[in-house]
Formats: C-alpha cells, sequence, structure tokens
C-alpha cells in the first residue's frame, strides 16, 4: 500500500512525535497507511508492522466472535467511543478513539482518515474500584439491615451468597459450615445455577477446599498449577473448569464457616479480588456473628419468660384456683337442692382438671429447650418461607429426639431438599410437613404439595431427588414419590427402627 505524501515536514513530525497514538487510515478498506510510536507502544507493536492491517485487527474480542469492523465509508470520520484493544502479548488495553476526515489522499487516490487513540486503562480502573466500592458498601449495608431486622440465619447467608458472587462476578458461590466434631462441612446456603442442588449436603473435611481453609483461616484459591479445583469433592467445578476462591467467614475468636466463589476458566482471581473478597467476608462474618449473639439473646429472654410464667403459674394462678376450689367444695353442706350440689360438684372437678392442665404446662415451660430436634425441623420448614411465598405446614405426631440424630440430620436435608424443589418446579399455593416419629426411633416422613405435579415416566429425576433417594440408601430408608400431572406431589421416607447402621452415618459424604 502506498503512503500519502503528507506534504508539510512539521506535520509530519509531529504526527510521528505525538506524545497520543495517531494513525492514518484509509476510508474503503479501513487499513493502517501510517502510525506513529505511540501508538506502537500503547499496543506492544512496531508502527512499521502495523502498515497494511485493518484497524479492526487490533480491536479485542468479545465473547468469542471475531472484533467488530466498520462498514461504510461515512462511519468511520465520525465515530468517537472507547473501545477494547489486544495488545500484541494478548492482555487488553481500554482506549478512547476519535477519528475525522482528512484531505489528503494517498497514492492510490483514496481518502484518509486520522485516527486520534488516547490510553483510558486507568481511568476505567478507577471507575471500576469505585464502582466496586459502592457495590461493596451496599452489599454490607444490606446484609446488616437482614441482621438487625431479625431475619433467619438461611436468610441472611444466602444474602451473603448472592451479594458475593454479584461482587465478584462469580458464577456461584456456596458457604459451609463445620460440623460440631470438626469432620465435616455442610453447606448451608448456595447462589448459582451448579450451587444451589448442594445446599443441605453434608462432606467429610478432606474432600473440601474447606478443609484447607479452616484450619489455618486462610483463603485458598485453586488454580491450573494441580491443586483442587472444586468447593465440593470435585463437583463445582469439574476438573479444569474453572477457578475456585475460598475464603474464612471469620471473627476475631472463631472461623464461622467459608464462602467459596467459583468463576469459569479464564477468569482468575486477581490480587484486587482477592482482597475484595477478603475484607467482605470479614464485614459479612461480623455482622452474621452479631446476628447469632442477638439469637441467642433473643433465646436467652425466652427461656428467661417462660421460667417467670411458670413460677407465676405455680405461685399465684394455682393456688388461687385451689382456694377457689376448696371454697366451693366448703359450701357442699349448705346446699340441698341436688341440681346445685352437682353443679358445685361439676364445677370443682372442673377446677382440678384446669389445675392438672397448668401443672403439665409449666413442666412443658421448664424442660422445653430452644434447640430441640424439633425446633430444628421447625426452623428447617420456616427457612423455605420465603423462597415458597408461603409458610408450610408443619404437623409432627411423636418425640423427634427419640430419633439418632444422624437419622434427624438427613430427615432434614430431605424435607430441606424437599422443600426447595416444590419452590423450584411446583408452582404450588400450599405444602405440608408431616412426621411421625416411634419411641423405637422408626418414622415416616410425608412431604405434599397442591402444584403441578409431574409425570414420572416421562420426566428425569434432578439432582434433588438423587441426593434424596441417597440419603434414604444410607439411613437404609424407603423413600417413594407419587406425583401427577395437575395432582401435587407427595414424598414418603419411611425409616425402620433399626439404627445400627445409621448411628455410624454422621459426617459421611454424600457427593
Amino acid at each position: 500500500m502506498s503512503r500519502p505524501d503528507l506534504g508539510r515536514g512539521s506535520f509530519r513530525a509531529a504526527f510521528e512525535h505525538a506524545p497520543v497514538g495517531l494513525a492514518l487510515i484509509n476510508r474503503a478498506g479501513h487499513r493502517i497507511v501510517l502510525a506513529n510510536r505511540a501508538l506502537g507502544d500503547l499496543l506492544g507493536v512496531d508502527p512499521q508492522r502495523m502498515v497494511g492491517r485493518s484497524i479492526s485487527h487490533y480491536r479485542q474480542r468479545t465473547d468469542g466472535r471475531e472484533p467488530d469492523s466498520w462498514r461504510g465509508g461515512e462511519q468511520v470520520p465520525g465515530f468517537s467511543g472507547e473501545r477494547a484493544c489486544r495488545r500484541a502479548d494478548g492482555s487488553t488495553v481500554w482506549v478512547e478513539v476519535h477519528t475525522s476526515a482528512l484531505p489528503e489522499r494517498d497514492d492510490d487516490g483514496e481518502a484518509l482518515c486520522l485516527v486520534h487513540v488516547v490510553d483510558v486503562s486507568r481511568r476505567r480502573a478507577a471507575d471500576a474500584a469505585r464502582e466496586r466500592r459502592q457495590a461493596w458498601a451496599s452489599a454490607l449495608g444490606e446484609i446488616r439491615l437482614a441482621v438487625l431486622l431479625g431475619a433467619q440465619s438461611s436468610r441472611s447467608l444466602s444474602l451473603v451468597c448472592h451479594r458475593a458472587r454479584m461482587l465478584l462476578g462469580a458464577s456461584d458461590a456456596v458457604v459451609m459450615v463445620p460440623s460440631p466434631d470438626g469432620q465435616s462441612v455442610t453447606v448451608r446456603a448456595a447462589d448459582g445455577h451448579d450451587a444451589e442442588p448442594l445446599v443441605d449436603t453434608s462432606i467429610a473435611l478432606p474432600d473440601t477446599v474447606a478443609g484447607r481453609v479452616l484450619p489455618g483461616g486462610r483463603a485458598v484459591v485453586t488454580g491450573p498449577d494441580g491443586e483442587p479445583r472444586a468447593v465440593i469433592d470435585h463437583r463445582l467445578p469439574p476438573r479444569g473448569r474453572g477457578e475456585v476462591l475460598a475464603l474464612p467467614l471469620r471473627t476475631p475468636d472463631v472461623v464461622i464457616g467459608v464462602l467459596g466463589l467459583l468463576r469459569p476458566s479464564g477468569q482468575p482471581f486477581g490480587r484486587t479480588d482477592i482482597d475484595v473478597a477478603r475484607s467482605f467476608a470479614d464485614q459479612a462474618a461480623a455482622a452474621l456473628h452479631i446476628g447469632e449473639l442477638r439469637a441467642d439473646r433473643e433465646r436467652l429472654r425466652v427461656l428467661e419468660d417462660r421460667e417467670r410464667i411458670a413460677r407465676d403459674l405455680h405461685d399465684s394462678v394455682i393456688q388461687d384456683l385451689f382456694a377457689a376450689g376448696m371454697a366451693l367444695d366448703s359450701v357442699k353442706p349448705l346446699l340441698t337442692a341436688p341440681v346445685a350440689l352437682e353443679r358445685v360438684a361439676a364445677t370443682v372437678d372442673q377446677l382440678d382438671e384446669t389445675i392438672k392442665q397448668i401443672r403439665s404446662t409449666i413442666f412443658e415451660l421448664e424442660t422445653a429447650d430452644p434447640g430441640r430436634e424439633v425446633d430444628l425441623l421447625r426452623r428447617v420448614v420456616d427457612a423455605r418461607a420465603d423462597q415458597l411465598g408461603f409458610v408450610p405446614s408443619l404437623d409432627v405426631d411423636g418425640d423427634l429426639d427419640d430419633a439418632p440424630p444422624a437419622v434427624v440430620d438427613h430427615v432434614l436435608g430431605i424435607v430441606s431438599e424437599s422443600l426447595s424443589n416444590i419452590a423450584r418446579h411446583a408452582e404450588a399455593s400450599k405444602a405440608g410437613v408431616r412426621l411421625q416419629v416411634a419411641p423405637s426411633g422408626a418414622l415416616i416422613l410425608t412431604v405434599g404439595d397442591d402444584g403441578a405435579g409431574y409425570d414420572p415416566a416421562t420426566v428425569r429425576a434432578g439432582n434433588g431427588l438423587a441426593n434424596m433417594r441417597r440419603r434414604a440408601e444410607l439411613l437404609g430408608a424407603e423413600l417413594t414419590v407419587h406425583s401427577s400431572r395437575g395432582g401435587g406431589t407427595t414424598l414418603v421416607l419411611r425409616v425402620p427402627a433399626n439404627r445400627r447402621r445409621a448411628e455410624s452415618l454422621a459426617g459421611f459424604p454424600l457427593l
């Protein structure tokens, strides 16, 4: 391609030594006919080697597509805006581009345009940092507000997952909480298409990145260096398909959990990402810890109220009722009419029965524990209310404390998974959970809804049902699902009384 004769030496000198990138392109083919040193330095290319190339060659690819190119001679002179350009080393530099028509023509008679290119990477980075700080503050503000308003723990953890995923541009996020014995972790919240089915899954610590975070309380980033790439048992994501950042959710005294974030391949976590995520995790953990302290204080207040009510009932109400009964009983000899005697006797008997009921209530108030298994079941059911749009009913017949802890853990997981499936797929307006527990520890769990239902013969079971069947298998239990289109769905779990196998399942990896 022939170069134009610029004519004036002063113009050429100014062009070649300009502090900003300049290029001459022909309007017909959009090819570079001359570039200065500043543009070459900006793109990491010798200016001489740029001659003859289309200006679109230096546009960065987007979403796997070829760089856009200008079409039509009249579009080039009027262009003004920011573009992502590809440097010779593969990195990206953002530039502000302005084009204008020139009266000069090249040797072939083609009209020319002057392209003016300025590096705006630092400004864009500063803008991005400012926007990230604003997003960080907004995310923490939302979490703190939820905690102050008394949101349930599951709601707060889900909010942490969602906000962390959006803040760091991750595809999936999970929060894992260690078990009391420190041998396993349970996914308490998740956000993202691949992560959500893992809620309530328990896995042994050696199979997780969390097992590398919890002991030292330090962030761990998995990468293409052979380190484990999965948050959970090599399932999130499959090996080689992404990078995971795992951070401790810690307070000054204890690590309360682990936040795991996943990005697809080709989007590694940089130092800035890690610093932002660590700061967010620390602040979020502090807010969650405050929420736990508030919940503990509320439970203590409930216990104190129960003790006070029980004491008042015993010292005041029962004594007054007993005195009233004695007074009525003492007037019997003064009554001669049979009807009056019968009514007084019936009233005295009713007072005695009321006193028995009050004493039974006092016993329940004094012995009730907010941490009992049935209360855990209630919290699991209530935790799905936001997702469902209504509060599922709960009916418990028997004492869930009669069942072994390992069985209770799996029952809670199945209830949570079932209600989650109803929320995602059933389009139901009502759902109910019924649990029947025998003194032997055998139990029957029924979870039903009035939703759309499905045809089991034509619809393939998803990960949620597969996880529930795995839990039932580990318990030696029978799990059946009855469903029809338009007729809702009912899940029934029957756990036999023989618990020898189930007693050894605590912390057993389900994946």
